[in-house]
C-alpha cells in the first residue's frame, strides 16, 4: 500500500483546529530527542511506546521518505503528554490505547501489536470514523488527539520538514494557479 492509499484509508485530514496544549508545547520550541538519542519515556510504557509508534506509522508510513517511526513520533507524542497535556487530556489518551486493544481483541481475538496491517487498519478505520462523527462529549476523541499528535511531531522535525515536504528558502514571486504536478511535494 503507498502512501497516499495508506493515507485514504486511515483517513487523514490535513486541516482543522489544533489543541491548545499541543501548539503550546510546538510553539516552545519542543522536539523529540535526536535518532540514536536515548529519550527516557516518561508517560508512556513500554506496549503504549510500541502501540503509539505503529499507530503512528500507520498514518504516516515509511515510503520513498522515512515515516513517523523513524522521525521518532512516538517520543514527541510521550513528551507531549508529559510536559504538556493536562492530566485530563493524559488519562483520555491513555484511556484511548487501552481501547485500541480492547476493540482489537474484540474484532480480532488478539492485542492490536499482534495484528497484521489489515486488521489494524479496520480498527483504526473504525475510530476515525468514531473521531470525526461529531459526537466528542469532553474533549477531543483518543484518534483525533492520536492524528493530530503525529502530523504535528511528524512535520515539525527536520525530516519531515525538509524531506517530506518541499522546503523553498524563497518562494520568488507569487503565481496562484500553479499545476500540483509542477509542485511535486507542498511547501514547507
Amino acid at each position: 500500500m503507498d502512501r497516499r492509499e495508506a493515507l485514504q484509508r486511515v483517513g487523514i485530514l490535513m486541516g482543522g483546529a489544533l489543541s491548545a496544549p499541543l501548539m503550546s508545547g510546538v510553539l516552545s520550541g519542543c522536539q523529540p530527542a535526536a535518532e540514536g538519542g536515548s529519550y527516557a519515556y516518561q508517560t508512556l510504557t513500554g506496549d503504549q511506546v510500541e502501540q503509539v509508534a505503529t499507530i503512528a506509522e500507520m498514518i504516516i508510513p515509511t515510503t520513498d521518505t522515512p515515516g513517523a517511526r523513524a522521525v521518532g513520533v512516538h517520543e514527541f507524542v510521550d513528551l507531549m503528554l508529559t510536559d504538556w497535556y493536562p492530566d485530563e487530556d493524559r488519562t483520555r489518551f491513555l484511556d484511548g490505547l487501552a481501547d485500541v486493544d480492547a476493540r482489537s481483541q474484540s474484532a480480532h481475538g488478539k492485542r492490536f501489536l499482534d495484528c497484521s496491517d489489515e486488521e489494524r487498519v479496520e480498527v483504526l478505520t473504525e475510530l476515525d470514523q468514531a473521531a470525526y462523527s461529531g459526537g466528542g462529549q469532553g474533549g477531543a476523541p483518543f484518534f483525533r488527539m492520536m492524528k493530530e499528535l503525529t502530523l504535528t511531531g511528524y512535520y515539525t522535525s527536520e525530516i519531515g520538514a525538509t524531506q517530506e515536504l518541499q522546503y523553498v528558502h524563497e518562494a520568488g514571486v507569487y503565481r496562484g494557479d500553479v499545476p500540483y504536478s509542477e509542485i511535486g511535494r507542498a511547501y514547507a
